[in-house]
């Protein structure tokens, strides 16, 4: 338990960023339940051996004493791109098939230096993810700064992302557990702090559940994630016009996929782009 504790810290001083003790439960790293008074118990028996700091009401490792300040001045900051972030997703959110956008990155958990970007996870409906993507691309490089690729030789300025808008993880609803490779405790954790801003059919919900891998991870945070929140619809069946349409969808979303795909394959490194997936991963702080 002692062990969890400290090495949960450990985990989120790499980030620079203590944790009050609410989120020290919820985010402690251990594949067991653990109530907040047995948690209580062994963080008091750790910082009576000097072994953990509380300043602030946040706890951290004592030899990293300005991680309270650094947490304070980065939530101030996150506030504006928070509410770039909403505007943001209240627009893409009136494209047809957008279930679910949500913060994500350092964002998500307030922790975001002035010149960081702004990292949105959309979800579409299934089959309509490269239909969604051209045009909420347009949207957001028409109403807002978009972080676009750059070539690795660029020289970057502290300020070059400051604000803009990075759509860097797409899937679509066929495609919302995490692939084997990618479960892991940083995705566990990317899942347990993404913060949902459009919400649509209980997605966001349906996400957890289909991740309850984590639950080995991060206990705690996936105690509530139940098999009602994460139940799908029953299906009805739609009439003949309806099934054309959609099959005609879905082969315009595949033809767009190959388009869009040998726009960007050259250009590709070590993003993972399939049908119902896309992956980007610009350098980010968590």
């Amino acid at each position: 338990m002692k062990h969890a504790i400290l090495f949960t810290l450990s985990y989120h001083s790499r980030f620079s960023y203590p944790l009050t003790f609410d989120e020290l439960h919820r985010f402690l790293v251990i594949n067991r339940l653990v109530s907040p008074n047995e948690l209580k118990t062994e963080l008091t028996e750790l910082i009576n051996q000097k072994k953990i700091t509380e300043k602030k009401d946040f706890y951290y490792l004592p030899n990293l004493p300005d991680l309270p300040d650094i947490r304070l001045n980065r939530q101030k900051t996150s506030q504006t791109k928070l509410r770039l972030a909403r505007r943001a997703a209240r627009l893409i959110g009136l494209l047809p098939w957008v279930k679910l956008i949500c913060v994500t990155g350092s964002l998500a958990m307030e922790n975001s230096d002035s010149g960081d970007d702004i990292d949105l996870m959309i979800v579409t409906a299934q089959n309509r993810l490269w239909l969604v993507r051209p045009f909420a691309i347009l949207l957001i490089s028409f109403f807002f700064k978009r972080r676009k690729p750059i070539p690795s030789s660029f020289v970057l300025r502290p300020s070059s992302f400051s604000n803009t808008l990075c759509l860097n993880l797409w899937l679509d609803s066929s495609a919302l557990a995490m692939p084997p490779h990618r479960r892991n405790l940083r995705t566990a954790h990317e899942l347990a702090q993404m913060k949902p801003l459009i919400n649509k059919d209980k997605t966001y919900e349906k996400m957890l559940y289909q991740n309850r891998w984590a639950k080995n991870l991060l206990a705690n945070f996936w105690r509530g994630v139940s098999l009602a929140s994460g139940e799908e619809s029953p299906w009805r069946t739609p009439r003949r016009l309806l099934i054309i349409l959609n099959n005609l969808m879905n082969f315009l979303n595949l033809f767009l996929f190959r388009l869009q795909y040998a726009y960007m394959k050259p250009k590709i490194t070590s993003e993972e782009v399939v049908l119902h997936s896309a992956f980007f991963h610009p350098r980010e702080r968590y």
